[in-house]
């Protein structure tokens, strides 16, 4: 088993698959905060493992606890040069305040990557 490199991983409104190959419209860092409850995705793609693994995405709150969090999703590399896609749904999430949450990336209980997602008032 060889671990994968995570080479991207964001935020966007919508995910279409064209040919196999996805297109991601309305890639973001930042939201408004607004009173209405949110519908996104968050998508990975991994490269360059061979194995089975699992992944697990969080979204932390500003005080860094926890917000909302995925369940492991299993997902198998057969060949180090082939990508695997995860495309997440995250529906009806309310961002109650403004402030800096924070999007983690675990490999087999691993943190992978943390990065911001800034929620701003308009």
């Amino acid at each position: 088993m060889k671990k994968p490199q995570l080479v991207f991983s964001l935020t966007c409104l919508n995910v279409e698959m064209k040919d196999d190959a996805p297109t991601f419209s309305l890639v973001f860092f930042e939201l408004p905060l607004v009173h209405l409850p949110l519908t996104f995705y968050i998508c990975n793609g991994w490269i360059g493992g061979k194995g089975s693994f699992y992944q697990e995405i969080r979204i932390l709150k500003p005080d860094r606890t926890l917000k909302v969090r995925t369940d492991p999703q299993r997902f198998i590399l057969e060949d180090e040069n082939t990508p695997q896609f995860i495309f997440n749904l995250f529906e009806g999430i309310h961002f109650h305040q403004e402030g800096t949450y924070w999007v983690q990336t675990y490999l087999n209980d691993e943190l992978v990557t943390e990065y911001p997602l800034r929620v701003r008032r308009v």
